[in-house]
């Protein structure tokens, strides 16, 4: 992927992405110029620090109860160091963020890129990842000779041995692929260097005449979206009355080093959409993209609107995808020139960067949740990961091709090249967002750490198509599977945001909806799925059908 012409003005600049010590000498120096807010702010912390040590005074002088051993005196006073540490780590950690948040003159962009190094530290300081006062880890100790914490060690072994140090998040041996996760019947209809596309088997005797084409991600596994049957989108859509073909990306090895975001988009999206096209004897089909896999869609759409055929894709669904990269959320602080530069050294020296150096980037954006809950019961408690089909799949990663890589953070993270027209360029044609006027389904999840909802909602703005925005509970990854259920709490809003800009005015003036944003999609789909027929043949004369789904790639480790 290249560089057309130059964007007029980067709406990403070298300032708005300082490195760590930047933006914390910036913040200090904010205090500095302002003595009188500092002064204040430090009256405030002592205040609240001395109403924490008397609330701390007051329960402990109230506490008259007695244990019954020393096994239950040892663990009383963890108990009780426990709870006061806590009731401490939660006032510095307060004033920690109050120190960000109100730091005067400090620009918003330093202070968003402050506030993600402050939580880090926050969730890696919490009294609850130091063994000695964890009460439950204490407890388990006792209770098992010592076995518990020889089982931590254990598996701390098994995690340096198998995944680079990261601890792990499930157990690789808990799910087969295929057998557990994966499942749904179809075949691989195409293979190239990068991709395999996977066609899926009918399960209704007359399936609509468009088919449903998901361009994957390739960080992380195709079978996000085939997860164990109850979660399988794949399966919900066959199950509707729909063709669906996949994209199953193959796992990069120094020897891919030169595969470029170019080619993901021609060799890889592109092909995925011309295989479904000609086995389904379509000129048009249904796209849709989740998280880069959504942004290589919108690469392809504009690169399509650019050719003198009629482009390929009847409609375009975006899912937790970014296209304005201005807003990136937390990865900003992960994502600068001074990374930038260290990541092409990582990626130059290994032709990829590694699975678990991209794993790790990716936890950051939520280190209690992805780190540390699990620090905690795999290493403290001694306990196996909990059995989650969704956690096996986040544990199943990939590797990254060096210039694909280095092709992705330059062109859209740090310049935001999509945005701008002819600012980037796919095989040699630039690209215009303008150009596109198909019609735009694009989903945003309300708790996302990777794609923040109000960054994908900009894409409304971008192309010339009709757009319809859903906001969906939950995160990056559960806000998107989220399979219909009588029992589900979860709601969504729903609306036109043709040519909006501002997400929040947008979120007001929506109705919540109970339940699954998929039948909407389905919905918005039918007006452009055509008729009932015969289901196409698995595979054609073009494309012969190969192995059985789930194919080769996925397998590769």
């Amino acid at each position: 992927m290249n560089r057309a012409t130059p964007p007029k003005k980067s709406s990403t600049t070298e300032r708005d992405r300082q490195s760590f010590t930047d933006i914390f000498a910036e913040l200090n120096a904010a205090w500095m110029d302002d003595s009188e807010a500092f002064t204040a702010y430090c009256n405030r912390l002592h205040e609240a620090i001395y109403n924490v040590g008397e609330k701390v005074l007051n329960h402990f002088n109230a506490d008259t109860a007695t244990s019954r051993d020393a096994s239950e005196q040892l663990l009383d006073g963890v108990r009780k160091l426990a709870w006061t540490s806590h009731k401490y780590h939660q006032v510095i950690s307060d004033g920690m963020i109050q120190y960000v948040n109100n730091a005067p003159r400090l620009d918003e962009t330093s202070r968003k890129q402050a506030l993600f190094w402050i939580r880090q530290l926050i969730a890696m300081s919490s009294p609850a990842n130091c063994f000695w006062i964890n009460p439950r880890a204490m407890q388990n100790l006792i209770e098992s000779d010592g076995q518990s914490l020889l089982r931590g060690l254990l598996n701390w072994m098994s995690d340096l041995q198998n995944s680079g140090g990261l601890v792990a998040l499930s157990e690789d041996k808990t799910f087969e692929l295929g057998r557990d996760v994966a499942t749904a019947s179809g075949r691989v209809v195409f293979r190239n260097a990068i991709v395999e596309v996977m066609q899926y088997a009918p399960q209704t005797q007359q399936v609509r005449q468009r088919p449903i084409v998901l361009i994957q991600p390739w960080i992380n596994k195709y079978y996000i979206f085939d997860l164990s049957t109850r979660n399988s989108f794949v399966g919900f859509l066959v199950r509707q009355g729909y063709t669906v073909f996949i994209t199953s990306w193959k796992n990069p090895g120094p020897e891919m080093r030169h595969i470029a975001m170019d080619d993901y988009v021609l060799k890889g999206a592109r092909m995925a959409v011309a295989v479904a096209a000609d086995i389904c004897r379509v000129p048009q089909v249904h796209a849709a993209g989740y998280c880069i896999g959504g942004t290589t869609l919108a690469a392809l759409a504009g690169w399509m609107a650019g050719q003198e055929s009629v482009p390929a894709i009847k409609d375009i669904t975006l899912l937790a995808s970014l296209l304005d990269f201005s807003e990136p959320g937390d990865l900003a602080a992960l994502v600068n020139p001074d990374s930038a530069w260290a990541i092409r050294q990582m990626a130059s020296s290994q032709g990829i960067l590694h699975t678990y150096q991209v794993a790790s980037a990716f936890r950051m954006l939520n280190p209690g949740d992805l780190i540390w809950r699990y620090v905690i019961n795999n290493y403290f408690y001694g306990e196996p990961p909990p059995r989650s089909d969704m956690l096996f799949w986040n544990s199943d990663g990939t590797r990254l091709p060096e210039r694909m890589c280095n092709d992705y953070i330059q062109s859209f993270y740090i310049d935001n090249r999509l945005v701008t027209p002819n600012a980037l360029s796919v095989g040699g044609d630039g690209i215009d967002l303008q150009r596109v006027k198909q019609p735009l389904y694009v989903v945003g999840a309300a708790k996302d750490h990777i794609c923040p909802w109000q960054a994908t909602f900009q894409s409304c703005r971008l192309t010339r198509g009709k757009v319809r925005y859903v906001l969906a509970d939950e995160g990056h990854i559960t806000g998107i599977v989220n399979p219909p259920s009588p029992w589900s709490k979860k709601h969504y809003l729903a609306g036109a945001a043709t040519r909006r800009r501002d997400a929040e005015k947008w979120r007001a003036k929506q109705t919540p909806s109970k339940g699954s944003w998929w039948p909407d999609w389905l919905e918005w789909l039918k007006p452009r799925s055509g008729p009932k027929i015969e289901p196409p043949s698995m595979g054609n004369k073009n494309y012969p059908a190969k192995e059985p789904a789930p194919g080769t790639y996925v397998f590769e480790k």
